[in-house]
């Protein structure tokens, strides 16, 4: 599909270390539960650093869920005000998590606490759901690498990566570090194609 004059319609926004400081939160939570200092996450595997192998860090992710730790955590500052704007010129927002199922109450709490009003909330592993949920034309907000390398899957919808040190080792076109950035980018984008739209009207 050409997306010359295509504005972006819709968009997905993931939770974790995206609207949600998960990679702080649960490395504040095993630091009280394992009872010794661990590194700060860098890289996707961050529990292979805390010598825990993917058994083990799910036990202490179910722990962490059923002690409460997903109702703390706060956005970043602006994070709200980046989500409005999106609503104000009339972009769909989707959620797209793949938290468990012990965590879907407390997702919905928080963001229900913060006020990230959705247009639709999806937990799923297959973040490719994203391409029948979107009206003309989307990007998917993301900073797991394997849903930011499933671009060349979908044409009507393009990648943009959430700033962590797991995903630098991509190369893409489309980065951020903050939402309020990703929301500038899609309302200029907009405004753009607006801009072509109009002047290709006049011939």
């Amino acid at each position: 599909m050409s997306t010359l004059y295509e504005k972006i319609t819709d968009v997905s926004i993931d939770v974790d270390n995206v609207l949600y400081p998960f990679s702080h939160e649960f490395h504040r939570y095993c630091s009280t539960t394992l009872k010794r200092p661990l590194t700060t996450p860098v890289k996707w595997e961050f529990y292979e650093d805390w010598g825990l192998n993917e058994t083990e860090f799910n036990a202490l992710l179910d722990e962490a869920i059923h002690a409460g730790v997903f109702v703390n955590g706060a956005p970043a500052q602006g994070d709200l005000a980046a989500w409005n704007i999106l609503r104000d010129i009339g972009v769909r927002i989707h959620v797209l998590t793949s938290r468990p199922p012990s965590a879907w109450a407390d997702t919905t709490w928080w963001l229900d606490n913060w006020k990230f009003k959705a247009d639709t909330l999806h937990f799923v592993e297959d973040k490719g759901i994203f391409a029948y949920l979107v009206k003309d034309y989307g990007i998917l907000l993301d900073d797991a690498p394997k849903h930011l390398t499933m671009q060349s899957l979908y044409d009507n919808y393009i990648t943009a990566a959430f700033d962590q040190p797991w995903n630098r080792h991509l190369t893409l076109l489309n980065r951020f570090s903050t939402l309020m950035d990703f929301t500038k980018f899609v309302q200029k984008y907009n405004l753009e194609r607006n801009w072509h739209t109009d002047y290709a009207k006049q011939w």
